[in-house]
């Protein structure tokens, strides 16, 4: 399985996750098409570490430079050139500020002002950054436990410690420290990237290293700069924990071409998977229970869409662990022409899983059974597994 670990010791924002992806990949600034907005980045020295500094530059539209609502970033985003998961991620973590802040200071949702245009345009950065990592085979995304900072900060005449009750609320559930920084550890937005976008906390698994990145961040007043580092890896153990949520509810008056609406929106949603299974309810009525696992970061936005899209009063939710064998995607070369093949476990228990689509496409392209595409696929990426490729 190939995970992502992000190193945190030194702090998080979203500046320091974005040079480090950036390193990690070696690539260039992402052009997203952000109004107004460009990345300023450079290559610079840390001790012995060399890694990508960004600044965000952002020259004022008709949407101004104060700090934006939630509806504002969300037109942003809808012109930006990034994916459809990338948006979705970036709007899940406005909207989850969004609600911690509103409960805190005991207002409405929509009269919060979530990110300025320069922290918009960073966190759509990000979230494009975050998820072509994860259509590149990375399939769990790992945080250290998350350093708090020390010291004091004034507001409204309080002198309070750091960091300010919004990171911490946003944190609740999330391994923390104090950390030796002086000063905020981790910004409101990371703080809440973190929820939304890491699928675990803690140190380092074992791992095979592939890629290291850094991201630097200078402190303020020509102090020191702060490292983070993502480390790329191949894990070592052939099976994991994974955390996930099972939604349910009981259907007993939808048609079947209803509930298949439904399965399809819910799975571009982001549901991990979604089944359907005959009941009885009360009074011995035939019915349907439906059934969506997925990650607890898109627990309520798929309940809510049940409920929208559902006849149901209500919607049941398990938070639950399983074991999972680790995989990762090959491509096997065959005579059709290369297959992804998906290879789960290791040793004794590796399974192999050509993609459909591939098989599919090279059976319709060569005039073959699908049948034998599958059959050769398999047996390639099983001889190039005992090769060591």
């Amino acid at each position: 399985m190939r995970v992502l670990y992000l190193d945190a010791g030194a702090g998080l924002n979203l500046e320091m996750l974005c040079g480090a992806l950036a390193d990690l990949e070696n690539s260039e600034p992402l052009d997203i098409g952000f109004p107004g907005a460009a990345l300023q980045m450079e290559t610079k020295r840390c001790a012995d570490v060399a890694g990508r500094c960004v600044q965000a530059l952002y020259a004022p539209g008709p949407e101004g430079t104060q700090t934006w609502d939630l509806g504002t970033v969300k037109r942003q985003l809808d012109i930006c050139k990034i994916t459809q998961e990338a948006r979705r991620l970036a709007l899940d973590i406005l909207e989850r500020l969004a609600q911690v802040r509103a409960r805190l200071e005991g207002i409405e949702e929509k009269e919060i002002k979530v990110a300025s245009p320069k922290q918009a345009y960073l966190l759509a950065v990000c979230a494009q950054q975050i998820c072509r990592l994860r259509q590149s085979g990375v399939e769990r995304i790992l945080l250290s436990p998350l350093p708090l900072g020390t010291g004091v900060y004034s507001d409204e005449g309080c002198t309070l410690p750091v960091p300010r009750p919004l990171t911490l609320a946003l944190l609740k559930g999330i391994p923390v420290c104090a950390g030796a920084m002086n000063g905020e550890g981790v910004t409101p937005l990371a703080a809440a990237l973190a929820t939304q976008a890491c699928d675990d906390y803690g140190p380092m698994p074992e791992m095979k290293m592939e890629a290291v990145g850094y991201g630097l961040y200078p402190e303020e007043k020509g102090g020191a700069l702060r490292v983070l580092r993502a480390v790329l890896g191949e894990a070592q153990s052939g099976e994991g924990l994974d955390r996930i949520c099972l939604l349910e509810c009981n259907l007993d008056d939808m048609t079947g071409e209803a509930m298949g609406y439904v399965m399809e929106q819910l799975l571009q949603a982001g549901a991990l998977d979604v089944y359907y299974t005959p009941i009885y309810m009360k009074k011995s009525r035939p019915a349907t229970m439906l059934s969506v696992i997925c990650k607890a970061a898109r627990a309520k936005a798929l309940s809510a869409l049940m409920l929208r899209e559902t006849t149901t009063l209500g919607v049941r939710r398990q938070d639950l662990e399983r074991q999972i064998l680790n995989r990762r995607m090959i491509k096997a070369q065959t005579s059709f022409g290369p297959i992804g093949v998906k290879v789960a476990g290791e040793g004794q228990a590796v399974k192999f899983k050509p993609e459909f689509e591939d098989c599919a496409q090279a059976a319709r392209q060569n005039g073959v059974p699908l049948q034998a595409v599958i059959l050769q696929a398999s047996l390639e990426a099983r001889a190039a597994l005992e090769r060591g490729e």
